[in-house]
């Protein structure tokens, strides 16, 4: 009972945070970082992020999927691309700096982003911007996976107002 309290009133604050955020800016697009296990980690941290899925609370998701194991990686997001259907797009996330974790360097990122492309992913989020991971990594990312300019496109038709979509209606 605890587990399913606790689920409720996250999801309520992100219904809350949505309605208001599409009230007052309708061309801005929702997301959420998200915990990679949904099965699991919807008991764990209240997080029922496929419940905000269905219910249309959120445009996009970005399971945060940090891992240097590759074996695992593709584990995380097999599962993600089932329990999100389709309904939604999404952005794996790589934790190329992520809790001090020894990530294996700009072609463990190339190969995981590899791999996500061929599960439904519709881009990734690198975890966390910092001077090392603009000398040591995207230099590698500009020579292949991220040379051709793409489209992260939601389903929801309303255009972007701007790459932040803040301003008011």
């Amino acid at each position: 009972r605890f587990a399913d309290w606790r689920r409720e009133q996250l999801t309520s604050l992100v219904a809350e945070m949505s309605q208001a955020l599409r009230r007052h800016y309708p061309h801005l697009y929702i997301s959420a970082a998200v915990f990679l296990n949904w099965a699991s980690h919807r008991d764990t941290f209240g997080q029922d992020w496929v419940a905000w899925i269905d219910r249309g609370l959120v445009d996009f998701v970005c399971p945060m999927d940090y891992t240097p194991r590759m074996d695992r990686f593709e584990l995380y997001v097999s599962r993600q691309q089932k329990w999100i259907a389709g309904k939604v797009p999404w952005a794996a996330g790589l934790g190329v700096y992520a809790d001090g974790m020894k990530y294996g360097g700009p072609r463990t990122a190339v190969e995981q982003i590899r791999v996500a492309r061929e599960y439904g992913s519709r881009g990734f989020v690198i975890f966390n911007y910092s001077p090392e991971l603009a000398t040591d990594y995207l230099p590698w990312l500009t020579l292949g996976v991220t040379r051709e300019p793409t489209e992260f496109a939601c389903p929801r038709t309303a255009p972007r107002s701007n790459g932040a979509g803040l301003e008011p209606q």
